[in-house]
């Protein structure tokens, strides 16, 4: 049994994963402390996915729960981060609703600056050999086509 199976028995794990397309992930590393930390990009269907509050918290706290309290969460959602993005022209986390070009076009180019970045925190040993760094949920591709609808 897959993780996102086993997340998805108890209530609290179907709510969060309900109508979820997709995701994407990178591992990096510190270059101040050596610290590993995860970005991800959670996809879900808009259509579905009235709210994203709700999720928002099940995310953070499923975190915290798996990392035993020492995980942080920075959520761009927040409104100061949300407002300062939205004012400097660079908030591309709408909804991608009715395979609207122009808003997946600012998504798609957000997601490749976002994860194909070099700030200094590119995981220096990989944890094994055939480690990946950035991975992929397996319908991601289906958000990740603006002519294909998921359901």
């Amino acid at each position: 049994m897959t993780y996102q199976e086993q997340s998805t028995q108890n209530g609290a794990g179907r709510e969060l994963f309900e109508h979820l397309i997709g995701y994407i992930s990178k591992l990096e590393q510190s270059a101040e402390h050596g610290a590993h930390h995860v970005h991800v990009i959670l996809l879900f269907d808009a259509k579905w996915a009235k709210t994203l509050d709700r999720k928002r918290l099940l995310t953070a706290d499923r975190w915290m729960r798996l990392t035993n309290g020492l995980g942080n969460v920075f959520d761009c959602h927040e409104p100061a981060c949300e407002a300062r993005l939205r004012s400097s022209g660079r908030w591309s986390l709408d909804p991608v609703l009715d395979s609207d070009p122009v808003q997946f076009e600012k998504l798609r180019a957000y997601v490749i600056r976002y994860f194909a970045k070099d700030d200094g925190q590119m995981v220096c040993v990989k944890p094994r050999e055939k480690s990946r760094m950035l991975t992929k949920g397996p319908k991601a591709s289906l958000c990740l086509d603006v002519g294909r609808r998921a359901h």
